[in-house]
């Protein structure tokens, strides 16, 4: 054999080799979560909604293949209105906040500032909320990763309105699976 073909042999082995001993393999698994708040007020109470929804972050693949997480990250959070039964201007403002279930340490998530749900629930329309910022971002990605179980709140208060809303949370994640 030419020292040539020699060469390009020990090469095209050596790639082989550090390809399969990187994580070359991937699959990006969508893992959203999607929560639902009913919020219900009377006129006389406006202040009153602190809603508790407590969610299971572990899917199907996180049970199944717990080792092989790579990554997970949250790429948005909206909120949108699922059913709305109020007057013309029925609008909500507070805090979106989430905690490991057990805990009463929770962490501001998202702040909302007057949100019109009439508006949303008329044009079927989401909002996106934004997180308070990029460390409180990446410790509700890790808890989703580990699978922890999550308790969600909206405390904050309601217009002078009654109002009676199911308002649904979506947060869009992509988990990283190592194959």
């Amino acid at each position: 054999m030419a020292p040539g073909k020699n060469f390009q042999m020990i090469v095209t082995v050596a790639f082989l080799i550090v390809a399969a001993a990187c994580s070359l393999f991937s699959k990006d698994v969508n893992v959203s979560q999607e929560l639902e708040l009913h919020v219900d007020c009377s006129s006389a109470a406006p202040t009153q909604p602190f809603v508790l929804q407590e969610v299971t972050t572990a899917s199907g693949i996180l049970k199944k293949y717990p080792k092989e997480v790579a990554a997970l990250e949250v790429e948005s959070i909206t909120l949108a209105v699922k059913e709305l039964r109020g007057g013309e201007r029925a609008t909500v403002s507070g805090n979106f906040e989430f905690a490991p279930a057990g805990s009463t340490d929770f962490k501001l998530l998202s702040t909302l500032p007057e949100l019109d749900l009439s508006a949303l629930a008329t044009k079927r329309e989401s909002v996106a909320l934004e997180p308070v910022s990029v460390a409180v971002k990446q410790e509700l990605a890790e808890l989703l990763k580990n699978g922890s179980k999550l308790i969600f709140r909206f405390d904050g208060s309601t217009g002078d309105e009654p109002l009676a809303a199911t308002i649904v949370v979506t947060i869009a994640a992509e988990m990283k699976v190592k194959l």
